[in-house]
């Protein structure tokens, strides 16, 4: 049968060969090939005769080829044809050596202990977030190490083929079974955590009337009254309720043998930087904090502000070069703040406490 095959006109001349045609039309006698090498012969035909379609050289379409000849021969062709065989057969060889392998290590794996950790929310739903239990269990697994690109189920042997499926089975099993112990067991946890949450919250429900009741006990009973009415707000109410909670905390902290008085500052802003005589000074304040429930705030702090506007401006513009601020007087003081929960929520009392200047 006649075939045309495209020829490589420049190897050609290379090698000495004539080739006066970029194709040339080939007699190829069927019978006097292979059965292989008919394969790839047939599978380059277009329209029955044109050896010019794309062929895979190798056995997974790694590589595509057209049948191009260096020599226009029946011998060029079939030195082409076996060249792509000969490509197939190495990359079958490797791949039937990786699945080899990868057989083997399916093989020798041995059972690991793996952990499944579990989370619920107090209404015992599994999340990775708000979670107030957890659990973890324990269970064995066989690992399955990852099958490598291209080997197919007919390069490995039933028995391995078996063995995956089967482990894959229980180690999802094996997984399951322990999930569900670990949820089963964050979940007992919930009823204890709920009780101390409650008893929290009763807790805190107690604090707030009794420091209401002992806070309203020191109000203007005109204020207590028009409160019941309905003629005092929220915000009127907490503070009213923040300065006797202040006059409490200045009373706690004088007790402690501390000096509350403080003159008025301007700015101010907290500060790392003391000197000898003011740290000195912080470690009794910083004790009766403790004592009493507050945190300590330091603070650098001045007497006076001096404004110097430019021409262009009446008032100090804080972005103008040219207008100048100054404060002098500088000095450190020590604001201890407490939280009082009370029917209206927290309100906050605060005292400063001199540490000395600068």
């Amino acid at each position: 049968m006649k075939i045309l095959v495209q020829v490589n006109q420049a190897a050609a001349l290379r090698r000495g060969i004539d080739a006066p045609s970029s194709v040339v039309d080939l007699d190829v006698d069927p019978s006097a090939l292979t059965q292989d090498q008919r394969d790839v012969l047939a599978s380059t035909l277009e329209d029955g005769y044109r050896a010019t379609r794309l062929v895979w050289a190798s056995s997974r379409n790694y590589n595509s080829v057209r049948l191009t000849l260096d020599e226009p021969t029946l011998a060029g062709l079939i030195i082409v044809i076996d060249g792509i065989l000969a490509e197939r057969a190495a990359v079958r060889a490797a791949e039937q050596k990786a699945a080899d392998s990868w057989c083997a290590a399916v093989l020798a794996e041995e059972p690991v202990t793996r952990e499944v950790t579990v989370s619920v929310n107090l209404d015992g739903r599994e999340l990775t977030y708000c979670a107030v239990a957890s659990a973890t269990e324990a269970y064995d697994r066989v690992p399955v190490p990852d099958r490598p690109m291209g080997v197919r189920d007919e390069d490995c042997s039933a028995e391995v083929l078996a063995l995956v499926a089967e482990r894959a089975t229980a180690n999802q099993s094996a997984w399951s079974a322990a999930h569900e112990a670990a949820l089963a067991a964050a979940r007992a946890k919930l009823p204890a955590i709920r009780a101390a949450q409650d008893a929290a919250e009763a807790a805190e429900t107690a604090e707030r009337a009794a420091n209401t009741a002992r806070l309203v006990g020191q109000l203007n009973p005109g204020t207590v009254a028009r409160r019941a009415g309905g003629y005092c707000s929220d915000s009127e109410w907490r503070d009213a309720l923040a300065g006797l909670a202040t006059a409490e905390l200045r009373e706690q902290v004088q007790a402690e043998g501390l000096d509350t008085r403080s003159p008025r500052y301007i700015g101010g802003k907290e500060t790392t930087s003391l000197t000898n005589a003011q740290f000195a000074a912080l470690g009794p304040v910083q004790a009766a904090a403790e004592k009493l429930g507050c945190t300590v705030t330091v603070k650098k702090v001045y007497d006076s502000r001096t404004e110097e506007t430019c021409a262009e401006h009446d008032e100090v513009d804080e972005d103008c070069d040219d207008c100048n601020v100054e404060y002098s007087g500088a000095r450190a003081v020590a604001v201890l703040s407490r939280d009082t929960r009370t029917d209206v929520g927290l309100v906050e009392a605060s005292i400063r406490v001199e540490l000395g200047r600068y």
